[in-house]
Parts: C-alpha cells; sequence; structure tokens
C-alpha cells in the first residue's frame, strides 16, 4: 500500500512539474497602471516639426518550446516615426531618449520581450545608431540594430526607466530635427576589426587589428591611421600610427599584408578589466570615408 501511494505521490509531482515548465499565454500584469492611449503619444511624436508620420502597434508572441516544454509568450512594443522629406536628424541622442520615455509610456496592457523603435528618413548615411546608444545609456544598455530599427528587451528598459507604464515624457524637443538634407553615403576607412586578448608562447598579449577598407572601384583608404589601446583609468598603453605603402607589387591582392593594420600590446591580464580596457582608431581624412575616430572594446 505504502508503494502504491508513493507511486502515486511521484506520479503527482511529475506531472506538478510539467505543468509548472508549460507555461500559459502572456498575461498582461495590470497591477502597474495604465498607460497614455497610443493615440495621444502618437499626436505627441507628430506635433515635432519634421516628423510627418508616428505610429505605435503591439505584437503578441508565443514560443512552444520543445514540446510543449518551458514555453514562453509576451508582447511586444513597437515605435515607427518617419521623417518627412527636407528636415534630417541632428541630435539622435535626444531622439533616442525621446522615443524610448514615449513608447515606455503607452498602452493598457504591459510589454513583456522586445521594445522597437524605428525611425524612417532624416538619418545620415553613415550613422551608426549604435554611436547614439551607447552615449544616450552609458551604463553598458545592449541593443540590436537591424537597418533603421533597434530594439532593446523590456528588462532592459525596466533597468533604465522602471516599472511600465512611465508618466508622457515632458523632455524637450527642441534641437532633435533640422531642416537639411542627409549627409552623402561614405564608407568605413576601416573594416573586420578585431580587438583581443591572448596567451601564446611569447607571453599576453592585447592586440587590436583590421583592413584598410577597399571600395568597389579598388579605392583604397590610404590616410595615415593611429591605433591607441587604454586599460583602466584611461591609461595610454601603447599607441602606434600606420603610414599606408602606396604601391602594391604585381600579384597581390589589395587585401594584402598593405591593408592590413595590427598593434600588439603587452598588459597583464590583471591590470585591467574588461569595461576599462578600450582603444581608439582616429584618421587622416579622405574624400569617400568616413574618418570619424572609431571607439572598440574587445571580445575577451
Amino acid at each position: 500500500m505504502k508503494t502504491r501511494i508513493a507511486k502515486m505521490v511521484g506520479i503527482t509531482l511529475l506531472a506538478s512539474l510539467l505543468l509548472t515548465a508549460c507555461s500559459d499565454p502572456y498575461k498582461p500584469e495590470s497591477n502597474h497602471g495604465r498607460g497614455q492611449d497610443y493615440q495621444v503619444a502618437e499626436a505627441q511624436v507628430e506635433a515635432i516639426e519634421g516628423v510627418s508620420d508616428a505610429s505605435f502597434t503591439v505584437s503578441e508572441w508565443y514560443s512552444p518550446g520543445e514540446g510543449g516544454m518551458f514555453s514562453s509568450s509576451g508582447l511586444d512594443f513597437y515605435l515607427k516615426v518617419t521623417i518627412e522629406d527636407g528636415y534630417r536628424v541632428k541630435d539622435h541622442v535626444k531622439l533616442l531618449r525621446f522615443l524610448s520615455e514615449t513608447i515606455w509610456s503607452v498602452n493598457n496592457n504591459s510589454p513583456k520581450g522586445k521594445i522597437n523603435i524605428e525611425v524612417i528618413g532624416g538619418i545620415d548615411q553613415n550613422f551608426h545608431w549604435e554611436t547614439a546608444i551607447d552615449e544616450a545609456y552609458p551604463d553598458g544598455a545592449s541593443a540590436t540594430v537591424i537597418g533603421d530599427r533597434f530594439y532593446m528587451n523590456s528588462v532592459t528598459y525596466t533597468k533604465i526607466y522602471g516599472d511600465w507604464p512611465i508618466n508622457p515624457t515632458q523632455s524637450d524637443t527642441s534641437g532633435m530635427i533640422e531642416r537639411g538634407e542627409t549627409g552623402v553615403l561614405k564608407d568605413d576607412a576601416i573594416y573586420e576589426t578585431h580587438f583581443t586578448h591572448f596567451d601564446n608562447d611569447e607571453g599576453e598579449f592585447t592586440q587590436v587589428r583590421f583592413y584598410r577598407k577597399i571600395l568597389d572601384d579598388g579605392t583604397i583608404y590610404t590616410g595615415d591611421l593611429t591605433v591607441r589601446i587604454y586599460s583602466d583609468a584611461n591609461k595610454l598603453e601603447c599607441e602606434e600610427t600606420f603610414i599606408y605603402e602606396e604601391f602594391l607589387p604585381d600579384g597581390v591582392t589589395p587585401r594584402g599584408d598593405k591593408t592590413k593594420v595590427e598593434l600588439k600590446c603587452i598588459i597583464a591580464a590583471s591590470d585591467f578589466t574588461r569595461e576599462g580596457l578600450h582603444a581608439v582608431v582616429t584618421f587622416e581624412p579622405q574624400e569617400g570615408f568616413i574618418t570619424d575616430e572609431v571607439p572598440l572594446k574587445p571580445s575577451l
């Protein structure tokens, strides 16, 4: 009798665990209160000179897991903003913060998943949203950028702004967008950047490596490059300027050694942290190439 009871208890516990592993469809939390109406938020964004359209939508999602085990579900938010022809974004960081505060204040149901923002038009062709994201959220909020759209997880938004919904933003919108045409298309001066720290028979090294960019017409970025590697407290550890050798010998492809830039720096791992270690590449200007300073973080 005891054996049978034990088996029944075991079966009951197993069934309970299986039910726990299977998640019910997402039920938005209501204890955080009601966000502002999406139409009001859209109108607030559209009131900014240079914005022709703003659209807020939500998308429910469900992932069944494997055989119903560990399923999950949620609600993604989307805010799409279209910049009017003849206008351009002037202050990307300010616009990013404003749109982020707006999207985190909207809707009746709480989000769980991706918080998407998309900006159509008005962006210089050589602009990278990663730069604005790093400046807007210096504490290391990570975002995924896909073309004109970028998103962060709702958990990240909660860490930045607190529980959803926040009060409608009262941020100053002046200076975010201005009249003017977007910048012309240029190419990055370098590509395939690698920043690593490793040990080998020679010792312990921190290394920055990349290649000079080659355009479709064969034009190579030939300007002088300076690479600086810093450890914690912005201590300069290594610095070197690289001068391009103008002529490539016959039979050598443009991606040969003459386009490769590599700087090795001896820094003991105990002398820095991942957050503190960084590098900066500066460029001599050259037409057709983006020569703004490029910050690099290592993959350790």
